[in-house]
């Protein structure tokens, strides 16, 4: 294993639902954007949808200007596109709240907020079902310590992750430097952990009508409805 990171997108993420080629955005009903390109990035062309969930489509993108032979950053010939309505429920015409989280290029094109991630490899569930379901001892260690990591590192800028599973921690692009690291992916339902200012916990609050997270995996207070902890991350992990 390698660095940890809070980043990136996989064409592999089993989480997402398998579509064929389109550029169309089925929540919304409105046209992908054919091309994007944000600030002093290169273009990119739109090219196949890697998949969908409740906060945006992620679409792949090929770089149509500029000559570079980098296969990650945002320079990369390819790299993943991640599109969110504006009047989705991430979003409310403002720019999702992921934003706030992830380090990287963003911008608005058109009716969209995008994203441009680095192409990754695959997660650790795929890595689980490859494997036949059995991981060694030694694999089993690396893999807690370096989640661990991420979400220290997650925690400690005042955020909690809020849906922690397998499908969203993915290994790097296959055949680059990256391909041993481990990434933790989709942020749409992370919230402040606590207060930017004082560093104190957020504000306790409890609603058993509303769940957030996957089923599986969610905590004990998840499913009460209890407003997201770090400590229901590292549950969720477990």
């Amino acid at each position: 294993m390698g660095d940890n990171s809070v980043c990136g997108s996989s064409s592999n993420d089993s989480d997402l639902k398998k579509k064929g080629a389109g550029n169309f955005d089925e929540e919304s009903n409105s046209p992908m954007p054919e091309k994007v390109q944000l600030g002093n990035l290169p273009l990119y062309k739109v090219e196949r949808k890697l998949g969908h969930g409740g906060f945006g489509q992620v679409s792949l993108g090929r770089r149509v200007s500029g000559r570079n032979d980098c296969k990650t950053g945002p320079v990369a010939l390819e790299v993943a596109l991640k599109f969110e309505h504006r009047n989705s429920k991430g979003c409310n015409n403002r720019p999702p709240c992921e934003w706030q989280v992830y380090k990287g290029y963003k911008g608005k094109q058109g009716e969209y907020y995008v994203m441009v991630m680095d192409m990754l490899g695959p997660s650790l569930w795929d890595l689980w079902n490859s494997s036949g379901k059995l991981l060694s001892a030694e694999m089993v260690a690396c893999i807690a310590i370096e989640s661990l990591l991420i979400l220290k590192k997650m925690h400690l800028r005042g955020y909690v992750h809020g849906d922690v599973k397998p499908e969203y921690f993915l290994f790097g692009k296959p055949s680059t430097p990256q391909e041993k690291k481990l990434f933790l992916v989709d942020l749409g339902l992370a919230t402040k952990g606590r207060d930017g200012g004082k560093g104190k916990h957020v504000e306790y609050d409890q609603r058993p009508d509303m769940f957030r997270g996957t089923v599986r995996y969610a905590s004990a207070h998840a499913h009460l409805g209890r407003i997201s902890s770090r400590r229901d991350d590292l549950e969720s992990l477990a």
